[in-house]
């Protein structure tokens, strides 16, 4: 694109060129965003240069957020996925299959387990919270050479009950309520001598069949949502894998949301997050 076409304008910003920097929902540059906020200033015959300096001086030294650019965007839904791990372990089909040649062991496995859906306003878990499944299939593989560690690597989808996420009155035919996300993977390492679970956490946005774009966060501990009364309790992160979910209208707010979440990652050192070398 060149940007020839704005010079010599009579005071009106090209269209085609303004709807470029201002409608891109896929932008995600700090770059970018800092032209959203000041293109039509700096291109404005209107303007007096001494304005112009002073919004190129703003825009170098004052830079926005990428999830502030215009004001934050509320999430059309926003709440706590629940996934209770007793259940998730119980449900699990599995396929043992011994390899001599590469020296490991894969374990196959199918599951499905039902999902808890709290709000963001709730500070308890009700038992009829239940909004939907989360099925899928994974493999385990272990190592002689280290006994104490398995290699997880799971592919998942979750289906919703959208009357319940949405709070709106059910549709009399019940597969119209359901909205089904997928794929959410995840790589994870299992040391048995400790019983703890190495990971990456799940920061991912994916698009439901309902066209709406869902950003799923996995919270290891409560610093994650410090003003959420649900987390509070400890006990909340030993019975389940929390994660944190909001659905947004555009692709561009979720993704958004997930550089948020990759920001408090970084923030949070709680020592869940390792690399591992496998040693003889």
């Amino acid at each position: 694109m060149s940007i020839n076409r704005c010079s010599g304008h009579t005071g009106r910003v090209d269209p085609e060129l303004m709807n470029h920097f201002l409608n891109n929902g896929n932008s995600s540059s700090e770059l970018e965003c800092k032209l959203k906020l000041s293109f039509e200033t700096i291109f404005d015959n209107k303007k007096n240069p001494i304005e112009k300096i002073g919004k190129l001086f703003d825009i170098a030294f004052n830079p926005f957020p990428l999830g502030d650019l215009g004001g934050a965007v509320n999430p059309v839904s926003s709440g706590y996925l629940l996934l209770n791990q007793q259940e998730f372990f119980n449900s699990r089909i599995y396929d043992l299959n011994k390899s001599e040649t590469l020296k490991r062991t894969d374990i196959k496995f199918t599951n499905i387990v039902p999902l808890a859906y709290v709000s963001c306003e709730d500070d308890h878990i009700e038992k009829d919270n239940i909004i939907g499944y989360m099925t899928g299939d994974g493999l385990g593989i272990d190592f002689p050479q280290q006994k104490n560690l398995r290699i997880w690597k799971v592919n998942s989808q979750i289906t919703l009950d959208r009357s319940k996420l949405f709070n709106v009155k059910q549709d009399k035919y019940y597969l119209k309520n359901l909205v089904t996300v997928r794929p959410f993977l995840n790589s994870t390492v299992f040391d048995s001598s400790n019983k703890n679970y190495i990971n990456c956490n799940i920061n991912t946005v994916q698009i439901g069949s309902d066209g709406l774009f869902y950003c799923a966060r996995e919270l290891p501990g409560p610093e994650y949502d410090e003003d959420s009364k649900l987390l509070k309790d400890n006990n909340l992160f030993d019975k389940y894998f929390v994660y944190k979910l909001e659905v947004y209208d555009k692709k561009s707010d979720a993704m958004n949301a997930v550089i948020q979440g990759e920001t408090k990652n970084k923030k949070i050192a709680d020592g869940s997050v390792k690399l591992l070398k496998l040693t003889k």
